[in-house]
């Protein structure tokens, strides 16, 4: 067992690591220029300019703004190119939104663009009702041609997200299966797996939140911990979320949208 407890947070700036002896029982701190074409160099920078040896490093949790920065179109990084394939007749739901705006009477606010284009949103026929009961089965050869399409057009992320199904999440499945084995190069994201709640705009723009991170993420933090471990960092790794809480590489690779405000915490 280390004897360092560690928090590095990597910045857009600066990369801040703060430190517990569990022998002295004192808090140390370090503040190092952040890295941004390789993030995980400024953070190495942080330990080694702290003066703590990788291999006594007990625990070690990460926060990071680099989700943040591409929402604020920090111009290196680059979001994959998305498609949404949604329930016949929904294809528009994350650009209407709801009623809700920051400034009721502001006659000029302007809303902000949906993440993925109109050019970009693929329409099936399907539909759950909201006891989870099939009232139109899913159409699999209207799907099977989106799929080419998707294929054809290069994405690198599709996600699904189809009316209800937190509740029962057959279509989506199957829908799953389908695109993977047609377009075996592409990640998809089903809303179910991401956001299981009812209410359509907020269960697809979480889940469009996380398909837009997930590619940049999951290759920074497998770049990050491949990094440590090179260094002789063999403790427990952990990654920040937005709710205050931690979670492991794994999951925070499968679900990025979770810690894309954590530097706030």
């Amino acid at each position: 067992m280390g004897k360092y407890r560690v928090g590095i947070d990597i910045g857009g700036t600066f990369t801040d690591l703060v430190y517990f002896d569990e022998d002295t029982k004192e808090f140390h701190i370090t503040k190092v220029p952040t890295t941004p074409k390789s993030p995980a160099i400024g953070a190495i920078n942080a330990i080694k300019d702290a003066g703590i040896n990788f291999d006594e490093i007990d625990i070690l949790v990460h926060a990071t703004t680099l989700g943040t920065n591409m929402f604020l179109g920090q111009e290196h990084l680059l979001p994959p190119k998305i498609a949404l394939i949604t329930t016949k007749g929904f294809r528009d739901v994350i650009e209407i939104g709801r009623q809700r705006r920051p400034k009721l009477y502001d006659l000029f606010f302007e809303k902000p663009k949906p993440l993925i284009k109109r050019r970009d949103r693929y329409e099936v026929e399907e539909r759950i009702g909201a006891n989870g009961e099939i009232i139109t089965p899913l159409n699999e050869e209207e799907l099977c041609k989106i799929a080419k399409e998707i294929k054809n057009k290069g994405y690198e992320v599709v996600v699904i997200s189809f009316l209800h199904s937190y509740k029962n999440p057959i279509h989506e499945k199957k829908a799953e299966e389908i695109i993977k084995k047609l377009c075996p190069n592409v990640d998809v994201i089903a809303s179910h797996e991401i956001d299981p709640e009812y209410k359509e705009y907020e269960r697809t723009s979480t889940t469009v939140v996380n398909a837009y991170l997930k590619p940049l993420m999951s290759k920074y933090l497998k770049n990050l911990i491949t990094s440590l471990r090179n260094e002789g960092f063999n403790g427990k790794f952990y990654i920040m979320q937005s709710s205050g809480g931690v979670s492991n590489i794994k999951y925070a690779t499968e679900r990025p949208a979770g810690s894309s405000r954590c530097e706030h915490i």
